[in-house]
């Protein structure tokens, strides 16, 4: 087996995400969560997108759901759309 993909911060993906703020700007396009379940990570989407409010993109989730009521409510909440 290979590990394929690496660790990254918070900072890192905004770091990343605000190279391409005009793009998100003038297409009216969104930083969208996806692959896999982002719930699964919901510390890290949760902790992804209250910094990204900050910088106000729209954000949006792709998720089957699959968790808890809480965690759900948790970074739900926080997304533009679902």
């Amino acid at each position: 087996m290979k590990l394929i993909g690496r660790q990254v911060t918070v900072g890192e993906v905004i770091e990343e995400v605000e190279k391409d703020r005009s793009f998100y700007q003038k297409s009216g396009e969104e930083l969208i969560l996806s692959g896999g379940e982002p719930l699964v990570q919901h510390e890290f989407a949760r902790s992804l997108l209250l910094a990204e409010d900050k910088q106000h993109i729209n954000t949006a989730i792709e998720t089957t759901g699959y968790a808890t009521k809480d965690i759900a409510r948790k970074v739900l909440l926080l997304v533009d759309h679902i």
